[in-house]
């Protein structure tokens, strides 16, 4: 057991941890590294800290590693509800990723299913955009859209930054996979002036990741050459290598439809294959040949 003077301080180095891990998934696993090496037994605490982790693997797209790690705690009894929820997102995330549909989907829907139970124990917004987000992933998309835009007007005049950030970027994902461009492009605006005030460099690099992307859809190649050239920045700052390498081969596919072959060429020599996310992989190889 700890004393109550040990466990307050150690109660304060996590909150350090926890505002670090708002402003950079890079320097949050250090963080959390070092805590979990010389961290006290208190079962809570390793929670806590695990549950920065498993976010911050994800925003990297480090997904083997979040998928190895995940799936030790899947069938362990006795758990943290908050952290078996966060377990189950996650490796339901990765197992996506990994192209594991059927398993992925089983643990998205025992994810979906402690969501709700603890929405109506425990009230919480960012959990209803966790629900949202899983209930778009897996195809329940009115749904989630309906979920989304309630919160949308009920917390119109909200000054919670990351609140608004996650809310208006899962708005921003939402519209685009119904094809509503123009207003998916507005969600990732507000998204991106939410990011600014939060200060996280590394969903600020996302932000516009995916406005690029959007603006690519539209086929308006010079835009997404923008809004990417902006996310490689700050990828590069927040030491994201993934969505920098990216960011990279997304300008190289744009330069291609504008006909800038050797432009394009010169950005897939920039991309580093072992940190390009593996959802990417097929698509990277195909414009290989093609050029």
């Amino acid at each position: 057991m700890l004393s109550s003077k040990a466990f307050a301080a150690f109660s304060f180095e996590n909150k350090n941890i926890e505002d670090t891990c708002s402003f950079s998934p890079t320097a949050c696993l250090e963080r959390i590294d070092a805590a979990l090496a010389s961290s006290p037994s208190s079962n809570r605490i390793k929670f806590d800290l695990l549950q920065y982790r498993y976010v911050a693997l994800f925003n990297l797209q480090r997904i083997e590693q979040l998928h190895k790690e995940t799936s030790q705690w899947l069938e362990r009894p006795n758990l943290p509800v908050a952290f078996t929820i966060t377990v189950y997102i996650y490796f339901a995330k990765s197992a996506m990723v990994l192209e594991d549909e059927s398993i992925s989907q089983k643990y998205a829907d025992k994810a979906i299913a402690l969501l709700k139970d603890m929405q109506q124990a425990f009230p919480s917004p960012i959990r209803l955009i966790e629900l949202a987000n899983l209930k778009m992933q897996y195809g329940q998309v009115d749904e989630a859209l309906t979920l989304l835009t309630n919160l949308e007007q009920k917390f119109i005049n909200s000054k919670n930054a990351y609140f608004q950030m996650e809310l208006h970027g899962n708005l921003g994902h939402i519209t685009r996979e119904l094809e509503l461009y123009d207003k998916s492009l507005g969600y990732w605006e507000s998204a991106s002036y939410w990011a600014e005030i939060y200060g996280n460099k590394q969903q600020q690099a996302v932000i516009f990741f995916n406005q690029g992307y959007v603006y690519q859809l539209k086929h308006l190649y010079v835009e997404a050459i923008e809004a990417y050239g902006q996310a490689h920045q700050l990828a590069k700052e927040a030491q994201d290598l993934a969505k920098l390498n990216q960011a990279n081969f997304r300008i190289a596919q744009c330069l291609f439809k504008l006909g800038k072959l050797q432009q394009a060429k010169d950005y897939m020599q920039q991309v580093d294959i072992e940190d390009l996310p593996f959802v990417d992989h097929p698509e990277f190889n195909q414009l290989q040949q093609e050029l």
